[in-house]
């Protein structure tokens, strides 16, 4: 069983918020963060194709340090920051 929980968030405090505002879609799909190291998080995303958001528009993130293609699921680009 699956379950999916929506929540709308507007904090700019917190990652990925900004990115989402500037998306048509205004939308990003977090699927999974976890802690690397006790200061790196580290986040798997999914956006819309028609958003076309590249890893340097994710890199140019201030809570961003470093993206990486995934592939693709459910007909979303997945990426890791």
């Amino acid at each position: 069983m699956t379950l999916t929980t929506e929540f709308v968030i507007r904090s700019p405090s917190l990652p990925f918020v900004r990115l989402a505002e500037s998306l048509p879609s205004n939308r990003v799909e977090c699927v999974h963060g976890f802690c690397h190291e006790e200061n790196a998080r580290v986040f798997v995303v999914s956006l819309e194709p028609s958003d076309d958001v590249s890893g340097d528009d994710l890199s140019a993130l201030d809570e961003v340090g470093e993206t990486g293609p995934l592939g693709r699921a459910s007909g979303k680009d997945v990426r890791i920051a």
